[in-house]
């Protein structure tokens, strides 16, 4: 993981996984919305999975680049959510949105959309 809580591991076909630890929000976001820009800019990638098991907590930046990312249609996210990123998923009807597996192995076999 480097030291901005952003891992990006080398692509499995035209799958892309961001692993994502720590806290997210307004300052600290960048290399987040970095990595899922060039994941939904590259061509080849048609699945992105993030993982945000080790997420500790996300504010309502992190989730609008969630979004963002979710609208080419080919985000899944891997859990378990800690609380704080549940609750906000929950209260916003995110979770309702997004595929949510608990699981790499899960989310590499969630048919593409």
């Amino acid at each position: 993981m480097d030291s901005e809580g952003v891992l990006v591991l080398p692509d499995e076909g035209d799958t892309r996984i961001i692993v994502c630890r720590g806290d997210f929000d307004m300052d600290t976001l960048a290399p987040f919305t970095a990595a899922t820009q060039e994941a939904v800019a590259d061509e080849g990638v048609r699945r992105i999975i993030i993982d945000v098991a080790q997420v500790t907590f996300a504010d309502s930046s992190m989730l609008n680049a969630l979004l963002t990312t979710h609208r080419c249609g080919c985000l899944i996210l891997i859990g378990p959510l800690q609380d704080q990123l549940a609750r906000l998923l929950e209260l916003t009807g995110a979770d309702t949105v997004f595929t949510i597996t608990g699981s790499l192995e899960a989310a590499r076999i969630q048919p593409l959309r």
